[in-house]
């Protein structure tokens, strides 16, 4: 069973010029990677990966975004070197393409984690752009900053930094999903407190970031590390926690709704409970790859395992052995899924390593080459790809897919680009708010647009299904009981929540 809590968070952005929306769909890239100790790789020649040096230093969250021939624009990482040692942990640093700090990119929320950011091209705008952050452990909340490349000759600047949306103690599992329009965006997050199956879902437009809803779908996590990984589709999300539960859910690109959650392992009380700290689906999401850890998440053995969605089948593909420390897995551009693996220290904390520890385990990345296929077909090559010398930790970009184009034939696909419309100018009102029986909704638009609207109870009980769209609608709440409504306007590619109280 699934309920949906329809919120509404509004934040009029409003930095720039706003373009039209359907002439300004830049076209951007996930080809570039900058990870780890100074890891750089372009996948621009899928054939053939070149490699090259960043100045990032972190252990874990990280984020880059090229154009769409391939050229880096600017990343991301947490844990910034010279603030880390100067003892402020809970920082994140913004480089250039030139590999230097940005202006006012030395300061962003995030701690040392491996899926606190996502960075998204600002919809609507060529040289705008959104790094989202989260707050896990100490400063808490979900936060955006903006980044201007317009700014010092290309190199960009942070013009807006650290807009808290909430103050929640955050899950390390922020993702990033396009819009089924294929200009806007999804953003997806989790509160950090047991027993909740909570996702908060923001829509990211040219002139909003709202929050659209908060769902509550699938089993109950009793844990606060939660791991979301996307298809490359976007059409699923598959999920994991440290205490065994294992579960693909559908996306609707669409509406940003969640349904259908498939749960393919449980929570256990087990002593030997399997810790699941990676997870990703093949590019044809037949195959599930977990890395898993059993007994604790520090210093143990660990093990690639695949699972058969089509037919169950577990198989094991490899036993990483202390000190071998398994990290993040992703789906390249090339369609192999690379992995991480860090260099243990049973001394203490393996960050920094120190400038004579290179080894094969932290000098390379392991890959799996044809991850579509089952078992031992799939060809995982431990330490196959080699970094230059450069070193990994435990994380690999968390990059969105900015390549995935609209859903071409959906309710949502209404973007035509190169063709000039009239921009919509809408005016809702609610009158009377507060009512006791019966309200009215009444819309004013420059231009006509068709659309539905959507009653729900604060709770997210559906009241009324999707009603078509008038420029004045009688809502009658005459057999429903006091309390705080929402009713929810989709027009054109939009959507809006307003709030509604029966006395």
């Amino acid at each position: 069973m699934r309920t949906y809590k329809i919120v509404l968070v509004l934040i009029m952005v409003g930095l720039g010029e706003l373009l039209d929306p359907t002439s300004a769909i830049a076209q951007f890239s996930s080809k570039v990677w900058c990870f780890g100790d100074s890891a750089g790789v372009n996948f621009t020649n899928s054939s053939n990966p070149t490699l090259f040096n960043s100045t990032r230093i972190s252990r874990g969250s990280c984020n880059s975004i090229a154009d769409s021939i391939g050229n880096l624009l600017f990343y991301a990482g947490t844990f910034y070197l010279p603030l880390w040692a100067a003892g402020y942990l809970d920082l994140t640093a913004i480089y250039n393409s030139q590999d230097t700090v940005m202006e006012g990119g030395d300061s962003i929320l995030g701690r040392s984690w491996y899926r606190e950011l996502a960075i998204i091209p600002y919809p609507g705008h060529s040289n705008l752009f959104y790094i989202f952050s989260t707050g896990v452990t100490s400063q808490f909340g979900l936060a955006y900053s903006v980044v201007d490349l317009s700014q010092n000759n290309g190199l960009g600047k942070v013009i807006s930094k650290n807009n808290y949306l909430n103050n929640l103690e955050a899950t390390d599992c922020l993702t990033a999903i396009k819009h089924g329009n294929g200009r806007d965006w999804w953003i997806i997050s989790r509160e950090w407190t047991t027993t909740n199956n909570d996702f908060y879902i923001f829509l990211v437009t040219p002139d909003t970031i709202q929050l659209s809803s908060v769902q509550s779908v699938g089993p109950i996590s009793t844990v606060g590390f939660f791991r979301i990984e996307p298809s490359e589709d976007g059409s699923i999300i598959s999920c994991i926690d440290t205490r065994g539960l294992i579960e693909n859910i559908n996306f609707d690109r669409c509406s940003g709704l969640l349904y259908n959650p498939v749960v393919f392992q449980n929570e256990t009380t087990s002593a030997t409970i399997p810790w699941y700290i990676s997870n990703q689906l093949s590019p044809d999401k037949s195959k599930l790859y977990l890395q898993q850890i059993t007994q604790g998440p520090l210093y143990q053995d660990a093990y690639l395992v695949q699972i058969d969605l089509n037919t169950m089948l577990k198989d094991t593909l490899h036993h990483f052995v202390y000190p071998e420390g398994p990290g993040m897995m992703e789906l390249a551009p090339d369609g192999k899924i690379y992995l991480s693996v860090c260099q243990e220290n049973p001394n203490g904390f393996p960050f920094p390593y120190p400038d004579s520890l290179h080894t094969t385990v932290n000098e390379n990345l392991s890959v799996i080459n044809f991850p579509d296929s089952a078992g031992i077909a799939c060809d995982f090559q431990p330490y196959s790809f080699f970094l230059g010398g450069n070193r990994t930790y435990y994380g690999l970009p968390n990059n969105p897919h900015y390549e995935l184009g609209p859903l071409t034939g959906s309710i949502c696909d209404s973007l035509s680009v190169g063709i000039s419309k009239p921009t919509p100018v809408w005016d809702y009102k609610l009158f009377p708010n507060p009512c006791y029986n019966k309200t009215n909704l009444e819309v004013n638009t420059s231009i006509i647009i068709t659309g539905t609207y959507q009653v729900f109870t604060a709770t997210g009980i559906e009241i009324t299904k999707q009603i078509k769209l008038e420029s004045f609608n009688s809502i009658d709440l005459s057999n429903q009981a006091t309390g705080v409504y929402f009713v929810r306007i989709f027009q054109d590619d939009r959507m809006k929540t307003m709030k509604l109280v029966k006395w």
